[in-house]
């Protein structure tokens, strides 16, 4: 469990929250479709990381990505190779921007969908999401590929912020 959480904390339903980061290369950049990075680790047994925002820090002024396919976009996800990108808890759209030479900060909110206008809950199965930590990846193309071009001066930030929850 995340440091810092008490039983008192937990008993008066206060969420303490909590952030991660991690800054990728341009090497781990191009990988990210095949090779998701873990940002947030399994918090132990019966606990649920409830992640509340995630903020994407992009520069790739040194040189553009190529091998950009349809669709194109970045996920924060539950790390469940069972179900690749089933188990996103927030994703964006980057498709116009990986194939630029720019700089960008990107803030994911929460998934939630809309169906014909009226928005869904977010719901996981718990295999899912128990003791489950969180992954960045990407989705590159159906079936998924690595990009390409880039330039080794390129970074990704990603910061997550989350919640521990205890899930009996």
């Amino acid at each position: 469990m995340a440091e810092g959480i008490t039983a008192n904390q937990l008993a008066a339903g206060i969420q303490t929250v909590y952030s991660a980061s991690v800054t990728l290369t341009d090497a781990q950049i191009k990988a990210l479709p095949i090779t998701p990075v873990e940002i947030v680790p399994a918090q132990g047994a019966g606990t649920y990381i409830k992640c509340q925002s995630a903020i994407w820090e992009w520069n790739t002024e040194a040189g553009e990505y190529t091998n950009v396919l349809t669709p194109c976009y970045g996920l924060i996800a539950y790390n469940d190779a069972a179900l690749p990108g089933a188990s996103a808890v927030y994703d964006e759209t980057f498709q116009g921007f990986m194939g630029s030479a720019d700089y960008a900060i990107f803030e994911l909110g929460p998934n939630f969908e809309v169906d014909n206008g009226a928005p869904q809950s977010l719901w996981q199965t718990p295999a899912t999401v128990i003791n489950k930590g969180l992954v960045a990846t990407f989705v590159n193309g159906a079936p998924v590929e690595a990009f390409t071009g880039g330039h080794a001066d390129n970074f990704l930030k990603i910061t997550v912020f989350y919640s521990v929850i205890p899930i009996l």
